[in-house]
């Protein structure tokens, strides 16, 4: 999809041989995006079955009034919740984020150790966590979010268990040049003042 971006000054948007939208590029490709079928917005794992030995519980993307769901617009800031049981062993493990685009590049990746503290204790209880995940950060477009447990053993990290969601930017909001390279389109502040 970059490449149309980058390539293309107009765009059409076929759905069973009919037009369903012809002109600007980021408008026919948020058209596209929501005719294209909707992504898994939530994982459970086997029934929720509380003996089925598994780490992640459930996985899913939420919007910012805590809905379950596949598709955010660039201008909103989404969540990605997390339920999972402590795993066995010495307790000394992560829970990583990580968003890839249609293209396989890992755009970026957020572990909790990087905000919370390593846990002291670990308990066999169910645990919930929360991956903030700013606005106007992705270009519209279609992005898979990976949650991995990871356990680490001397001197590396071992996934434990991976579930991948799939998630939707749309281009609602998006204000930046439609030219503009790059797959993160941050809202960096800049200012300007005049010099004498």
């Amino acid at each position: 999809m970059n490449a149309v971006r980058s390539l293309c000054s107009k765009a059409v948007c076929l759905e069973k041989g009919r037009i369903e939208k012809y002109g600007d590029v980021q408008e026919v490709m948020t058209q596209y995006f929501s005719l294209r079928g909707k992504g898994q917005a939530r994982w459970k794992a086997n029934g929720g079955a509380s003996d089925d030995g598994g780490i992640l519980r459930s996985v899913w993307v939420e919007d910012a009034r805590g809905d379950a769901v596949d598709t955010i617009a660039h201008d909103e800031c989404a969540h990605v919740s997390i339920r999972f049981r402590s795993p066995p062993g010495n307790g000394d493990f992560a829970i990583v984020v990580r968003v890839i685009d249609a293209q396989s590049n890992v755009i970026f990746s957020s572990w909790d150790r990087d905000s919370m503290p390593i846990r002291e204790t670990v308990t066999k209880q169910e645990y919930e966590e929360m991956c903030k995940l700013p606005s106007n950060l992705l270009v519209p477009g279609r992005y898979s979010v990976t949650v991995q447990v990871r356990e680490f053993c001397h001197d590396h990290a071992r996934v434990l268990e991976e579930v991948s969601l799939e998630m939707n930017i749309t281009g609602k909001g998006y204000g930046i040049e439609k030219n503009r390279l790059g797959i993160i389109a941050p809202l960096i502040q800049w200012s300007i003042s005049s010099r004498r």
